[in-house]
């Protein structure tokens, strides 16, 4: 290394002004992998995945909310559709969709089952609760 390389006898460096060397920078690209002129993309399967998981995330939601019926009911329509577009249209994830879908499934029955019951019984707790709630929109 020659002196006008090394920092330490640089005369910027024993003026306090320290000037690192530049940044250098290295590219990598990725070169196709096999040996023949097969260079297309379609070697390499992609998997769309995207609406099974949208259906399990969903589900999940819909069955954690299932004590709310609005929630539930709008979360497991949405999640029971994508579920089953998923497992009539497409192969790939499957098993998630099939999860969205008994999730949905479940919080849908769950919310109809509590709003019959919520029906049956006229319970005055939630008549009052919705009696404060247009009380308090009319103000």
């Amino acid at each position: 290394m020659s002196d006008s390389d090394n920092n330490y006898n640089n005369e910027n460096y024993r003026e306090g002004r320290f000037v690192p060397p530049p940044i250098q920078y290295i590219y990598v690209t990725q070169e196709p992998s096999g040996s023949g002129s097969d260079n297309s993309e379609s070697s390499v399967p992609e998997k769309k995945i995207g609406f099974a998981l949208t259906s399990m995330i969903v589900g999940i939601v819909a069955a954690v909310f299932s004590c709310i019926p609005t929630i539930s009911l709008i979360c497991g329509g949405v999640g029971l559709t994508f579920g089953t577009i998923t497992l009539v249209k497409h192969k790939d994830g499957s098993r998630m969709a099939f999860a969205g879908v008994i999730c949905s499934s479940l919080a849908i029955h769950i919310a109809i089952c509590i709003l019959l019951v919520i029906v049956a019984l006229d319970i005055p707790l939630i008549q009052k609760i919705i009696d404060d709630l247009l009380w308090y929109l009319r103000q």
